[in-house]
């Protein structure tokens, strides 16, 4: 765990030509620097846009947040962040997979904002993400609580996130449906009823 110091709360972002700290609060945005161009009026008119065609099915980060906020936001912030975490490409990376709630929002509501002021009492989350979140929540409380006493900001695996999978490999081999098949070519994934057959 990295506790709550004043270290362990400032990022910066390099552009840009000189270090830029990233806004921990509402009083630290400098909307007059060059890195923080279209924050503010990008949020402010995410609600009046257009919702995305029913037949895309998915899209790039950057393609989406320059759609919905701003496409300086897209590649100097939202890339900066995204490359620091998945060392990957902001025009590459899905959209659906990185961030699927905000993803379904927009598919739900047409817009990010507009969503957060759904008052029909009907909450559009896939039965599967509740379901996972009655089993994890109870499992996970104790250790969450301990985080907030702690007052920590930011917590890891002691071993790095290679203890999670080890894990879940050593959990899995307990299961008799189960095999690991090391350095094998896979040629195809088919669905056969409720099950995927792997070839």
């Amino acid at each position: 765990m990295t506790g709550r110091s004043a270290a362990a709360r400032r990022r910066y972002i390099y552009y840009p030509d000189k270090l830029t700290c990233v806004p921990t609060g509402v009083t630290d945005w400098n909307l007059s620097d060059p890195l923080f161009k279209g924050v503010f009026t990008g949020i402010i008119g995410e609600p009046f846009r257009p919702g995305r065609p029913k037949e895309v099915t998915d899209e790039p980060v950057a393609s989406w947040v320059s759609r919905r906020v701003h496409p300086n936001v897209a590649q100097n912030m939202v890339g900066a962040m995204l490359h620091g975490i998945y060392a990957g490409d902001v025009d590459q990376l899905s959209m659906r997979t990185l961030f699927p709630d905000l993803w379904r929002r927009e598919g739900a509501y047409g817009s990010v904002i507009r969503s957060f002021f759904n008052f029909s009492g009907v909450r559009k989350y896939p039965a599967s993400d509740w379901r996972l979140r009655r089993e994890l929540v109870p499992l996970l409380r104790w250790h969450l609580n301990q985080y907030k006493k702690e007052n920590a900001m930011m917590v890891g695996f002691i071993g790095g996130m290679e203890v999670l999978t080890r894990a879940l490999k050593a959990y899995l081999e307990k299961a008799s449906n189960i095999r690991f098949r090391l350095n094998t070519p896979v040629k195809s994934l088919v669905k056969k009823h409720s099950s995927i057959q792997v070839r």
